[in-house]
C-alpha cells in the first residue's frame, strides 16, 4: 500500500494532512506516517477543531468493552456518530479489538484513524484488511531545497540570505515539521531575524543550539530506547556501517528509522558497504549538543571501539577515527593522514583538522600542508597561512628534502597559487618563499599560465581574437601536459583571466569543464567551491537578466560547500541582483550578510567589493545609514591593492557613489577608472564603471560606453551598451524603447534611470511618450517591494489630495463649476488648480492631462 503524498507547501503538515483526511472517503481506516510523531498532537488538534475525534486508550484490555475503551465522548450508541476513532499505539489492534473496530464503523461516518511513524508499523491486520481496498495510507511528501527556499520566503513575507537558506535547508533534510521547528526557534532565539525586510541567519548561533537541544527530548519522545541510542551513535561517529548497527540493534530498527527518513544509507563507492548518516542536522546536532564529552566517551568505549575497522567504507572509518579523536585517544601517524585526506576529500574540513591534531607524533609536513589546505576550505586564511609558513621554516636549507617533504612542498604552492588568485597580496610571500625552496620547473604549466595573466593586451587587437585562441590553446596543453592537481589551479586561473576580462563565454566554458572534471573525479570539494564561485562572479559581472542571477545563486545555495564562505559569494552576487531590480534596501542587508560572514577572514577577496556595495546601497536608502556605511567603509583602510584583483577599481567606483561629492563629479571619476581599467584590458569592471557613471547621467560616460569595443557584444556588456545609446540619443522614441527592454529584462533600476533622464526633459516629449512613462512609473511604484530611490525622483507625480480630487472629478467629465460645487471650493481655486498641472505636466489643455492617466477613473 504505497502511500498518498500529501503537499504542505506551507510547512504546516498536521494542517495539510487534516484537510486530506477530511477529504478521504469510503475507507475503514486512514493510516497517517508522521515520522518520529513529529506534530501528531497537532493533527489532532486540527481535525478536533473540525469534526469530532475518539481515542481508544492506549492502556484499554482486550477484554474491556468498545464504549469504555474509546472513553468520553462515547460513541458505541451513538448512530449518528462522526469522525474519526484514533489509535496511535499499533498494539492496540491486536486480537479482536480490530475487527470490533471495522464491524462498529461499518454503516458509520466514522473512520479509524492509525498515527504511526512509518508504514513498517502498520500492524499485519490491517495490511490484511487493507488488501479490500479499504484502507488509505497518507505521508507527507519531503521538500526539496529549492521548494524550501521558496517557502520559507512566502512564509516570512521577504527575502531570505543565501546563508539562511543553507542553513534551514541542513537543518530540516527536507522534513516540512522540521523546518517549522527551525524556523520558529531561529526567530525566537533571534538567529534569524528581519533587516529592512530581509531575513538573516547570523553566522554564531549558540543560542539557537542550546534550544535545540534542551528540545531533543520532545524531538525523540516518539523514538523506541534502542532507535534513540543507535542516532546518538550515528551522531558521534557521523556515519556508522549499515552491517555493524543491524547486527547490534536490530534490521526492525534500522529499517524503522530509514522508513520514517530520520536515517539516510550511502554507499561511499560504487558497491561500497552502505553506511548509515542522520538525514536532519536538526536532529544530528540536538544531540551532539545535549551529548556531554563523558557520555561521548562512555559510549566511544562500549560501542565505538568495538565497530571493525576492517570492511567498512572509508566514510565511517574517517568518522571513527574523529570521535576517537575528539575523546582523547591518540591517533597513529598514518591512520591520522590517511583520515585526513578522506575528511577533506569531503569537505568535512572540521573533523580533518581534530583528527590531525590528534596525533601520536609531530606533525610532519603532509600533517602540516593537509591542515592547511582544511583551513583554506573553511575560509580562515590567516592560519592557513601560518600553517604553509611553518611548512616553509620547517624545510631544512643545508640537506636535501626527503620525498614527503618535496610533495608536501609541491601541494603547499599549488594552494598558495589558487589562493593568490582570490588574495594576492596575502599570498605572495609564500609563493616566492615556497618557488625558491622547491626550485624552477616544479609547476612549470601554472607558472606559464600565471605569466600570460600578467602580460598586457595587444592594443593593436581591441577584440583580442588572438588572445582568447592563445589561452585555448594553453587550456589543451594543460590537459595534455600537467598533472591533475595542477591542471586543476592552472584552469582557474584560465577561467578567471577568460571570464573576467573579455571573454566571458569563454572562461564560463572552462571552469564548466572544470567542474565537470572535477564531479567525476571526486576529492577536491575546495577547488570545486573556488570555480564556483568564479562562476558566480562572472556572473555577477557580465550576465544581463536578474533571472540569471537569481537561477545561479539558488543552485550555489544548496551546494555541499562550506555554508559560511560559500553562502556570502552567493549573496554578494544577490545583493548585486537586487541593486539591479531597484531593490536597495535588500541589496544592502545582502552586502551586510557577506560581510558579517567574512569579518574574520576573506578567502576570496570579496569584503572590500560587499563592503563599498553596501555603502552605495545605503546612498539611495538613507543618509544616515549611507553616511554609516561611507564611516565603515574608510575605518577598514581598504586600499586599492586589496582584495580580488579583477575587482579592484569596480570596487573603488562603488565606494564613491554616494560618498559625498556631486553626482557628476562622482560620474568623472568613474570614467577615469573606467580608463584605467581598458589600459588594462579588464573589460568586466570598465564596464560596470561606465554603467555606474552612466547611471547619473553623464554624457561623457555614454559616449565611452558608445566608443568602447564591446557596446555591441553579448550579456551585460550589450545591455550596458544600450544603456549608454539610451542615455545619449537624441531620438526620444529610441530611449523609451530601450526602457522598456531593461524593465522586461528586470533590469528595473536601469530602465527607470532612462525614464528619469527624459522626464528631466518631457517638455520637448510627445503627450504620447509622457503618457507612458506616467503609465510606467505609476505602475512601477505601485509594484514596488520596497522604497525606491529613483521613483522617489519623479516628484511631479506626487500629487496632493486637492490635485487627486480635481483631477478624479475631470476625468468623469465634471465641468469646472461642478468640480469647485463638489469639493466645496470656489471657480477660481479649481482653475488656478488645473493651470499647475498644465504647467507642470507640459500639457496645452485638459484633454492631454487626462490622457497622462495620471489617476484611476475610479
Amino acid at each position: 500500500m504505497p502511500p498518498l503524498l500529501v503537499e504542505a507547501p506551507d510547512f504546516r503538515p498536521s494542517r495539510a494532512l487534516a484537510e486530506a483526511l477530511l477529504t478521504v472517503d469510503d475507507y475503514d481506516v486512514a493510516a497517517v506516517m508522521i515520522p518520529a510523531l513529529w506534530g501528531a498532537d497537532e493533527l489532532l488538534g486540527e481535525l478536533a477543531g473540525r469534526t469530532r475525534v475518539h481515542r481508544l486508550r492506549h492502556d484499554a484490555t482486550s477484554g474491556e468493552s468498545l464504549a469504555s475503551a474509546l472513553g468520553p465522548p462515547g460513541v458505541e450508541n451513538d448512530a449518528g456518530a462522526v469522525g474519526f476513532i484514533v489509535v496511535q499505539h499499533p498494539a492496540e489492534l491486536e486480537g479482536r479489538r480490530f475487527s470490533e473496530l471495522l464491524e462498529f464503523v461499518s454503516g458509520r461516518p466514522l473512520t479509524v484513524l492509525l498515527i504511526l511513524r512509518s508504514q513498517q508499523d502498520l500492524p499485519e491486520s490491517v495490511i490484511r484488511h487493507g488488501r479490500t481496498g479499504r484502507v488509505v495510507t497518507l505521508a507527507v511528501r519531503a521538500l526539496t531545497p529549492e521548494d524550501t527556499v521558496r517557502a520559507m520566503v512566502r512564509e516570512l513575507g521577504g527575502p531570505v540570505t543565501s546563508l539562511a537558506a543553507r542553513r534551514t535547508v541542513l537543518l530540516s533534510g527536507g522534513h516540512p515539521q522540521a523546518v517549522n521547528m527551525v524556523l520558529d526557534r531561529a526567530r525566537r532565539t533571534q538567529v534569524l531575524r528581519p533587516v529592512d525586510g530581509v531575513w538573516r541567519w547570523e553566522p554564531e548561533e549558540p543560542a539557537f543550539r542550546r534550544r535545540l537541544a534542551e528540545e531533543l527530548p520532545e524531538l525523540m519522545r516518539g523514538l523506541e530506547e534502542k532507535e534513540h541510542e543507535l542516532l546518538r551513535l550515528i551522531s558521534c561517529a557521523w556515519r556508522l556501517p549499515e552491517s555493524w548497527a543491524v547486527r547490534e540493534f536490530g534490521v526492525c530498527v534500522v529499517d524503522s528509522l530509514r522508513a520514517q527518513g530520520l536515517i539516510g544509507v550511502d554507499a561511499p563507492a560504487p558497491h561500497g558497504p552502505p553506511e548509515l548518516r542522520i538525514t536532519s542536522e536538526l536532529l544530528e546536532s540536538g544531540i551532539a549538543d545535549r551529548m556531554r564529552p563523558a557520555e561521548s566517551a562512555r559510549l566511544w568505549h562500549v560501542m565505538g571501539a568495538t565497530v571493525p575497522r576492517v570492511g567498512i567504507g572509508a566514510t565511517a572509518e574517517i568518522g571513527l577515527i574523529w570521535w576517537a579523536a575528539r575523546v582523547g585517544e591518540q591517533v597513529g601517524v598514518e591512520e591520522a593522514l590517511r583520515a585526513a585526506r578522506g575528511a577533506i576529500s569531503r569537505s568535512w574540513y572540521g573533523p580533518g583538522i581534530a583528527v590531525l591534531d590528534a596525533m601520536a607524533e609531530d606533525p610532519g609536513p603532509t600533517a602540516r600542508v593537509l591542515r592547511a589546505r582544511a583551513m583554506l576550505g573553511l575560509g580562515r586564511v590567516r592560519e592557513a597561512l601560518q600553517d604553509l609558513g611553518r611548512l616553509v621554516r620547517h624545510s631544512p636549507g643545508d640537506t636535501a628534502p626527503s620525498s614527503e617533504r618535496l610533495d608536501a612542498l609541491r601541494q603547499g604552492l599549488l594552494l598558495a597559487r589558487r589562493l593568490s588568485l582570490f588574495q594576492p597580496a596575502a599570498a605572495a610571500p609564500l609563493v616566492r618563499q615556497l618557488s625558491a625552496v622547491l626550485g624552477p620547473g616544479t609547476t612549470p604549466t601554472l607558472d606559464r599560465i600565471v605569466g600570460m595573466a600578467d602580460e598586457a593586451v595587444c592594443p593593436g587587437d581591441p577584440e583580442d581574437v588572438e588572445g582568447a585562441r592563445r589561452w585555448l590553446q594553453e587550456v589543451r596543453r594543460i590537459h595534455q601536459e600537467a598533472p591533475c592537481d595542477e591542471a586543476a589551479v592552472a584552469q582557474l586561473h584560465v577561467g578567471a583571466r577568460l571570464g573576467l576580462g573579455r571573454h566571458p563565454d569563454l572562461g564560463r566554458l572552462v571552469l564548466s569543464l572544470l567542474l565537470d572534471q572535477l564531479a567525476r573525479e571526486g576529492g577536491r570539494p575546495d577547488v570545486e567551491e573556488a570555480a564556483h564561485s568564479l562562476l558566480l562572479m562572472i556572473t555577477m559581472v557580465t550576465g544581463w537578466h536578474t533571472d540569471t542571477l537569481r537561477l545561479d545563486v539558488g543552485t550555489w545555495r544548496h551546494g555541499a560547500a562550506n555554508p559560511a564562505t560559500g553562502a556570502a559569494v552567493a549573496d554578494t552576487v544577490g545583493a548585486v541582483a537586487a541593486m539591479q531590480e531597484d531593490r536597495m534596501h535588500t541589496a544592502a542587508q545582502f552586502a551586510v550578510s557577506a560581510m558579517a560572514s567574512w569579518e574574520w577572514d576573506d578567502p576570496y577577496g570579496l569584503l572590500p567589493f560587499a563592503s563599498a556595495v553596501h555603502a552605495a546601497c545605503a546612498s539611495y536608502v538613507d543618509p544616515e545609514v549611507a553616511a554609516e556605511a561611507h564611516r565603515d567603509l574608510r575605518l577598514r583602510g581598504f586600499e586599492e591593492s586589496a582584495g580580488f584583483p579583477a575587482l579592484r577599481l569596480a570596487t573603488a567606483g562603488m565606494a564613491l557613489v554616494g560618498s559625498g561629492p556631486g553626482a557628476f563629479e562622482v560620474a568623472d571619476a568613474l570614467v577615469r577608472l573606467a580608463e584605467r581599467a581598458r589600459e588594462a584590458g579588464e573589460w568586466a569592471q570598465e564596464q560596470q564603471l561606465l554603467l555606474l557613471g552612466a547611471l547619473s547621467g553623464w554624457p561623457p560616460a555614454a559616449d565611452a560606453i558608445g566608443e568602447s569595443s564591446w557596446g555591441r557584444s553579448t550579456g551585460r556588456a550589450r545591455m550596458i551598451g544600450i544603456l549608454g545609446e539610451a542615455m545619449i540619443t537624441e531620438s526620444d522614441t529610441r530611449a523609451l524603447e530601450i526602457a522598456d527592454v531593461l524593465l522586461q529584462a528586470g533590469a528595473r533600476f536601469f530602465g527607470l534611470a532612462v525614464l528619469m533622464v527624459r522626464w528631466q526633459r518631457r517638455h520637448e516629449l510627445d503627450l504620447s511618450q509622457r503618457a507612458w512613462i506616467v503609465r510606467t512609473v505609476l505602475e512601477a511604484r505601485r509594484r514596488a517591494p520596497e522604497g525606491s530611490w529613483v521613483l522617489s525622483t519623479f516628484t511631479e507625480l506626487d500629487l496632493s489630495s486637492r490635485e487627486e480630487q480635481v483631477l478624479g472629478l475631470l476625468r468623469r467629465g465634471e465641468p469646472t463649476r461642478q468640480v469647485a460645487r463638489i469639493l466645496r471650493l470656489s471657480p477660481r481655486t479649481v482653475e488656478a488648480t488645473i493651470s499647475q498641472l498644465l504647467q507642470r505636466f507640459s500639457c496645452r489643455n485638459r484633454m492631454e492631462l487626462m490622457e497622462l492617466g495620471l489617476v484611476d477613473l475610479e
